[in-house]
């Protein structure tokens, strides 16, 4: 069952399994947002608020950025949200909109404070070992798509 839950995945993305890169860059896209609105000391609910909206906005113009450079790049849709409500073009849809803003907060409040400590005892090693090969299998994925 995972197998094919797994294949099905990797027919619609660009990663093997159920990774998409753009998941990755919008979790650091928000890290950046909170770090920006720590150093302006903006604190409690406004912080919040603040997160969630800037969180909406970024993350929006990356999810249509990626789609449009993916598409023009690889000449392949890996999302398309014409067939649901509130899309705005092929790449952007308010309710996902309205998603991320809210993963967002909870990306900042809830998971960074339990994973945080945990990532800080990962050796150095070992964190770039997986930034290799995550680079290696991007590269060679890229390399294949590129030559079909």
């Amino acid at each position: 069952m995972l197998i094919r839950i797994l294949n099905n995945f990797s027919k619609t993305n660009l990663l093997l399994g159920p990774w998409m890169p753009i998941y990755g860059i919008g979790i650091v896209l928000v890290e950046l947002i909170n770090q920006f609105l720590n150093q302006l000391k903006i604190q409690g609910k406004k912080k919040m608020i603040l997160c969630f909206f800037l969180s909406f906005f970024s993350l929006t113009i990356l999810e249509w950025v990626g789609g449009l450079l993916v598409e023009k790049l690889f000449f392949k849709s890996f999302w398309n949200y014409e067939n649901i409500p509130f899309h705005i073009g092929k790449y952007i849809n308010v309710l996902v909109s309205l998603l991320w803003g809210f993963l967002s907060i909870f990306i900042e409040y809830v998971l960074i404070p339990i994973l945080s400590p945990m990532i800080k005892k990962i050796p150095k090693g070992i964190t770039w070992l997986f930034l290799i090969l995550i680079m290696m299998d991007h590269i060679y994925l890229i390399i294949t798509m590129l030559l079909q």
